[in-house]
């Protein structure tokens, strides 16, 4: 709601400055604009996020991350984050399931260290939800029974997209 009222008035103020002639029809042109701004901009988001995924899956695969201006900074938190905790790739993307919970997914990364095995899944929101922990409770269980694999421990991490450093991991 914030981004359409944001968007709006930078299209009236664009529109005043240019001397054009504010009308009604200017006014429904420029709230028709602003409409659609909000979903303009989680999908942007969200493109940014699936390609940022793409690229750590390609790195963990061995092969050319093809990085871009806009997913850099979240590849970038990732080898941060491997770096600060000292982690080393076990496998990627993966699909899981459980019969018996009737319930599958797929697993963004394994992690090892010390011996232990850690299931990893990032987010490259700006928070992160309560519904992440979740997600990766039941990742846990489908690795169980599916590979017959122990996880040791679990982390969910928030990788920022804009500022390098910006990663938050959590725990589970």
């Amino acid at each position: 709601k914030k981004l359409t009222i944001q968007c709006a008035r930078e299209e009236l103020v664009k529109a005043y400055q240019s001397g054009k002639i504010i009308d009604l029809a200017t006014i429904d042109e420029i709230l028709a604009l602003a409409k659609g701004a909000a979903d303009r901009y989680k999908d942007k988001a969200a493109d940014i996020g699936t390609r940022t995924h793409e690229a750590i899956d390609r790195w963990i695969l061995g092969m050319d991350p093809k990085l871009e201006p806009d997913t850099k900074p979240g590849f970038d938190n990732f080898m941060r984050f491997l770096e600060t905790e000292k982690l080393r790739v076990v496998m990627g993307d993966t699909n899981i399931a459980s019969i018996k919970y009737k319930v599958g997914g797929r697993s963004d990364v394994y992690f090892e260290k010390s011996g232990k095995l850690i299931l990893g899944d990032f987010k490259t929101g700006k928070a992160l939800y309560d519904e992440a922990t979740i997600q990766v409770g039941c990742y846990d269980v489908c690795t169980e029974e599916t590979y017959n694999l122990k996880v040791d421990a679990t982390v969910v991490l928030r990788l920022g997209k804009e500022v390098a450093g910006d990663f938050e991991p959590k725990w589970v």
